[in-house]
């Protein structure tokens, strides 16, 4: 199993990319997982980007997936627009996943037409980036349309597109009480990326709402490592290690010092021996 750090973690730093690659390629950490604002911000600056590329390839690292955000109350001409400008982005950093949040409201509560809508534009987008190889990877989190185990399975089933993936955020459905070897088995079809991230007791589970981790003065109160978190995350990790599909385990860290926090949970994860069931 392949193992992604994300730039998002780094959102408060003072490094530069050349920086974070380094230390990737100093703890095995083969993968790279670009927030899209970092993407556009590296992308509009070619001739340096493309020498940090390079650098990327002699230390055998990959841009596995970049992190971007549609906002489907637009008109899905907006949204076709945006979505070409990612094609872009996706081509020039070598990546063929994109990641995408899928409406702007939870999905308990939602009506008909709402749902049939933005499974509408959400079939369209597939559609564009399937054209050019990509795949569109919707992460289960709240306040989207795929919050729950129920409404993530519909819209793959409903979309029914190879191109359409999942990127299982472990955390956000053990919120609604799905246990992460349950998610892993459900959602196995359509997987194509892991976030991982932990928290001491889900009442701190408000410490990831994007508001607070966007702010350089929001609370990290909760906020721990995976193993010693309210979520347990070994069985699920050794499943994964035995998975010899191309997914990434990305560790999704938002707290402080995320230089630390991510050497000791590459070292964690790499000292777990694969689950066979029988």
């Amino acid at each position: 199993m392949n193992i992604s750090l994300c730039t998002i973690s780094f959102r408060h730093e003072l490094l530069c990319f050349s920086d974070i690659i380094r230390f990737a390629e100093l703890n095995g950490i083969n993968g790279i997982e670009l927030w899209g604002v970092h993407a556009k911000n590296l992308y509009s600056k070619l001739e340096s980007t493309i020498k940090l590329l390079k650098q990327m390839g002699k230390c055998n690292i990959n841009i596995t997936m970049i992190s971007e955000y549609l906002d489907f109350n637009e008109n899905i001409d907006i949204l076709i627009s945006k979505c070409k400008e990612i094609v872009n982005y996706s081509k020039f950093f070598g990546t063929n996943k994109i990641r995408i949040f899928f409406g702007n409201s939870q999905s308990e509560g939602i009506k008909q037409i709402e749902w049939i809508n933005a499974i509408e534009k959400l079939k369209k987008i597939v559609e564009l980036f399937s054209k050019k190889g990509i795949y569109v990877l919707i992460e289960t989190h709240p306040n989207t349309y795929a919050d729950t185990l129920i409404s993530t399975k519909r819209m793959c089933e409903e979309v029914q597109n190879e191109y359409l993936k999942v990127n299982l955020d472990y955390l956000h459905l053990w919120e609604t009480g799905v246990f992460p070897v349950e998610a892993y088995y459900q959602l196995q079809p359509w997987i194509a990326n892991y976030h991982l991230k932990n928290i001491l007791a889900i009442e701190y589970s408000n410490v990831f709402e994007p508001a607070n981790i966007y702010s350089p003065n929001g609370t990290r109160l909760g906020m721990t490592s995976l193993r010693n978190g309210a979520i347990q995350y070994e069985e699920v990790i050794r499943l994964m290690l035995n998975n010899e599909n191309n997914s990434y385990i990305g560790i999704e860290w938002f707290g402080d010092d995320p230089i630390n926090y991510l050497i000791e949970e590459k070292k964690w994860i790499s000292a777990l021996k694969p689950l066979v069931r029988v």
